[in-house]
């Protein structure tokens, strides 16, 4: 198995290639040198009629000629190709973008421009930054989050050159791409690569700015799918990969058959799962000789990856145990109806035959008299079966996230002294959230509500950051403004998860009964949430028992059954015991004792009881972590758009585009850019930065007094008032509006500027063209001290030799004195 494995991480073998994707081409030179005169806008901010036809008239014309990226003043709007664009992502387009003065203004729209501006933040401001990748499923989300890593890793390893334990790093980063895909995507009806899971790789940079490691955070792995998939819609690709990819001898070693015999691949035949050519994941040999060459690289044995492959066939062996019921004396008991698929599965699983169907067909119960065996009957069976299968793939996925995370580390790259561990201490990171889009099926469950759950509360953090939180500072600091209305979602996410009537917290009580039904949740949910105006009962599943919500997206009806069952989410003691004692040291492991009731050592006190966690529960404390976490960052927007339905790299539905940009905010995100003022400076900062510019551009002193912020300070004419103090403050606000006259001739208030109460507001590319004209005027003086000093070294020198010369004359003529007497 070893073998096997180590020959399908080595370099791909000669087999027949599949038929090129679909691509177009764009020139490099045409992307990055700007100025070519057609008729679309770049940035939107722009239009000169703004309304929802003209921006999705802009957003057609654009999709048509390939230029799949728009700015919404910093906002990147991605309407997805559904094609590769050479000449796009080449390495001549990074290097452009990473040495453009100002990359949303001289170049033409790009991801690579929030990157850009992500890394310029945490090195000039040294503070943490955020990439918020959204839209629903099928938008390019999981490709933009790829294409901005590997610009930061491209960008990352020019400066990492004499670094190699760095540049390693970097190299492992991306190799979690095609890890995390393998075991945590799927090919859905709407998207061939869904991530069934959400994730934010926080990459690690020291205070220099270079990346040192990373961390990934997942989020509410799709478990569900690996025992049940909807029509036309596959399992994790590893499945696939494993059965239709892995070698002959690993193969016939673990007992692997083609995906079609079996029931968790769902039993079809090869034509109905075959994804299209173009699919980077049509290949299943390439696919697991990709799985395999990242495991390699982020550190994992030869025997780690047979371990793995042993349990990825270990739940398809599962998937193929079923069960009879017959009468007995003492009633019905089941029995698993083929003891060869039973052994297969024992094998796979590392436990004995007899164990294996016992613990599938039986429960322990205690009683106050004792312990008694509970017959189980066929459907308990196969739950019980599924219940084992998807614990052990949850458990195996956050084991490999775990093991990952431990070879991409900032210690990861660390290694000899004290010197060496200080450069490779994290002190900031740029996170990339790439997590599921929001999703509206024919049938919707517990796994949908949780994922439009979190679609609504990264809306609300978006309406915070763009919305509210800029027009309550614009009120604050006194700057003219016509306030924007926008679709406010606080009254759903209310409904979900307030923590007295919420639909959640309803949910986790109704799961702490020990008779809890679903008829009672579904009465309670109907009295708490009856007189929301976001929350209705069909009057066609009135006896199905189903709900709906209006989400900021649109409304989506969620039938009720299983959703007790889904949101306990536990697998009984006796399961877990038989995989503690499997022999696997690998299965074994992600069944530890703490299971049974014992974390860490810590014993409850006597009589206690503790409150399980929910699954609902424990995605909500994840979340809320997540949205504080990104609230405490710099945060960037890209939001994607899907252009059609049918993957089709040039049809554009108008209705269906129109629907995402009404739900994204776009157009209101263009009437505050138009209005707004993107960069602001409180006075005494402003002043700091631009004092020099003003300095030279004036011709007076450049000194400048941090403490007194004046010019008569700056002078030398006046002493500081102290620091903070409102003399300091009123003297802080006259000279940044002095500065600002004289930088900015001709751009009065209101215009390039807004001179308020505490702060300075810049009009869109003003703070840019005043940062290029700093640079610029440091860059002119800097020659000039450097012409200087050279000046001075090398008069310095000649006087030296001058005077050396002298000397040796001296002596010599002496010594020619003293030869002559």
């Amino acid at each position: 198995v070893k073998e096997a494995c180590r020959s399908a991480a080595a370099p791909a073998r000669a087999r027949s290639a599949p038929p090129p994707p679909v691509h177009a081409t764009m020139d490099a030179a045409a992307m990055v040198e700007g100025g070519i005169n057609d008729e679309d806008c770049d940035d939107m901010v722009n239009l000169n009629v703004l309304n929802p036809e003209s921006i999705l008239h802009n957003l057609e014309y654009r999709f048509g000629v390939t230029k799949p990226y728009t700015y919404v003043g910093r906002i990147v709007i991605s309407t997805n190709p559904f094609q590769w664009i050479d000449g796009l992502y080449s390495e001549d387009t990074i290097t452009a973008y990473s040495r453009a003065p100002d990359v949303f203004a001289d170049l033409r729209p790009h991801v690579y421009a929030v990157a850009r501006d992500a890394l310029d933040k945490l090195s000039g401001e040294q503070t943490s930054q955020s990439i918020l990748i959204s839209g629903e499923s099928g938008a390019g989300k999981t490709e933009n989050t790829k294409i901005c890593m590997s610009y930061l890793a491209s960008v990352d390893t020019r400066l990492h050159a004499v670094d190699q334990g760095m540049h390693e790093v970097t190299a492992r980063v991306l190799q979690t791409n095609p890890l995390l895909e393998a075991f945590g995507n799927a090919s859905t009806t709407r998207n061939d690569n869904s991530s069934r899971f959400g994730k934010f790789i926080k990459l690690q940079y020291n205070h220099h700015g270079l990346q040192v490691g990373a961390h990934i955070d997942t989020y509410l792995l799709e478990r569900s799918r690996v025992v049940r998939q909807s029509d036309r819609e596959r399992n994790f690709h590893v499945f696939h990969a494993l059965t239709g990819g892995a070698d002959e001898a690993l193969r016939a070693e673990l007992g692997i058959q083609v995906a079609g015999a079996y029931h968790y691949l769902g039993r079809r035949p090869a034509a109905d799962m075959a994804l299209k050519a173009s699919s980077d994941f049509a290949d299943d040999l390439d696919v697991w000789e990709r799985t395999c060459r990242a495991m390699q690289s982020l550190g994992f044995a030869d025997a780690d990856i047979a371990e793995v492959a042993n349990a990825l066939a270990a739940v398809l062996e599962l998937g193929e145990l079923t069960f009879n019921s017959q009468e007995t004396s003492e009633g019905a008991e089941s029995r698993p109806a083929d003891e060869a698929v039973v052994t297969r599965a024992a094998q796979r699983l590392g436990v004995e035959n007899s164990e294996l169907g016992s613990k599938m067909c039986t429960r322990y119960v205690a009683a106050p008299d004792g312990w008694f065996t509970v017959h189980l009957s066929q459907q308990q069976c196969c739950n019980a079966r599924d219940a084992l299968a998807k614990a052990l793939y949850g458990r195996m996925f956050d084991w490999l996230v775990s093991r990952a995370n431990e070879t991409i580390a900032p210690e990861a790259a660390s290694a000899g002294g004290k010197k060496a561990a200080t450069e490779h201490r994290a002190t900031a990171f740029i996170g990339i959230l790439d997590i599921f889009g929001f999703e509206s099926f024919e049938h919707n469950s517990f796994e949908q509500l949780c994922i439009n759950y979190a679609n609504e509360a990264l809306q609300a953090q978006f309406n915070a950051y763009v919305f509210a939180q800029q027009q309550a500072e614009y009120e604050a600091e006194g700057v003219p403004w016509q306030r924007v209305d926008f679709a406010d979602n606080a009254a759903v996410l209310s409904l979900i998860e307030d923590k007295r009537a919420g639909l959640l917290t309803l949910l986790d009580e109704e799961c702490m009964l020990g008779q809890g039904t679903i008829s009672g949740f579904f009465t309670k949910l109907q009295t708490a949430q009856g007189k929301s105006a976001h929350f209705s009962v069909p009057r066609i599943a009135r006896d199905t028992l189903a709900f709906t919500i209006e989400h900021y997206a649109g409304k989506v009806t969620y039938g009720l059954e299983g959703f007790l069952e889904k949101n306990n989410d536990t697998l009984h003691p006796d399961l877990v015991q038989l995989m503690q004692g499997s022999s696997s040291a690998l299965l074994n492991g992600f069944f530890e004792a703490q299971e049974v009731g014992q974390a860490e050592g810590r014993h409850p006190p006597r009589g206690a009881r503790k409150r399980p966690e929910t699954v609902s529960s424990r995605f909500r404390a994840q979340l809320h972590g997540l949205t504080e976490e990104i609230s405490s960052t710099g945060i960037h927007y890209v939001r994607c758009i899907k252009p059609n339905a049918s993957a089709s790299p040039t049809a554009f539905q108008a209705d269906m585009v129109a629907n995402q940009l009404t739900y994204a905010g776009v157009l209101e995100a263009i009437r505050i850019s138009r209005a707004a003022y993107p960069h602001r400076m409180p006075h005494a900062l402003f002043i700091s930065a631009f004092a020099a510019l003003y300095q030279m551009e004036r011709g007076g002193q450049r000194r400048m007094s941090r403490g007194g912020s004046r010019l008569d300070v700056v002078a030398g004419k006046a002493s500081a008032p102290v620091a903070g103090s409102k003399d300091a403050e009123a003297a802080d606000r006259k000279t940044s509006l002095e500065m600002l006259e004289a930088l900015l001739p001709g751009e009065g208030q209101g215009e390039g500027y807004w001179h308020a109460k505490t702060k300075v507001f810049f009009r869109p590319r003003v703070h840019e063209r005043l940062t290029a004209r700093l640079k610029e005027a440091l860059g002119a003086s800097a020659l000039v001290v450097q012409t200087r000093y050279r000046g001075h070294a090398a008069r310095r020198y000649l006087s030296r030799a001058r005077e050396g010369a002298l000397v040796a004359q001296r002596l010599a003529r002496g010594f020619l004195a003293r030869q002559a007497c």
